[in-house]
């Protein structure tokens, strides 16, 4: 995340390790870039742009290595702009894929810079929407912005699933 044209060739060494790829940097937002690799098969991968280039999607099934078939969706929502549009765009980006998560008949992952704490309303919202579990509930806050300092750094990039997977 957060990439441009200059990430998909440097990435292109792990190509050994990881066969399954999907990129996507736009011409219009190129920090809004995404680059998707994986061991799994990716079935049917498409970049979706719910609210515009500012907001990218990867929305794919997922080969587990038991034949199953789950559905996986990468996300990036513009972050929240102090009197420009607030959370709208973000928070719109995030139910919307709650949304599509628990209409999917495969058991979803999400996973991403949310650019949302846990503890704010939306994501709150976010979770019961899409049936999602937070795997750091219980465990601490794991920051990941401004990761250096505990002190100063937010907990905004998040893997959350529904019910059926398990953590290890």
């Amino acid at each position: 995340m957060e990439t441009d044209d200059d990430t998909g060739p440097a990435l292109a060494p792990l190509r050994a390790d990881f066969p399954y790829m999907v990129q996507h940097v736009p011409e219009d937002a190129r920090y809004y870039g995404m680059h998707l690799l994986s061991r799994l098969p990716l079935v049917s991968p498409e970049v979706t742009l719910g609210f515009g280039p500012e907001t990218p999607s990867i929305v794919t099934g997922v080969r587990l290595p038991s034949g199953e078939l789950v559905r996986f969706q990468g996300l990036h929502p513009r972050p929240p702009v102090l009197f420009e549009r607030g959370t709208t765009l973000r928070d719109a980006t995030l139910y919307r894929a709650a949304l599509d998560a628990a209409s999917s008949p495969r058991p979803s992952i999400l996973a991403g810079d949310f650019n949302a704490v846990p503890w704010e309303a939306a994501t709150t919202r976010v979770m019961r929407l899409g049936g999602l579990l937070e795997p750091r509930v219980g465990r601490g806050i794991f920051v990941t912005y401004g990761a250096e300092s505990l002190w100063r750094g937010w907990p905004l990039d998040y893997v959350v699933y529904q019910d059926g997977f398990g953590l290890l």
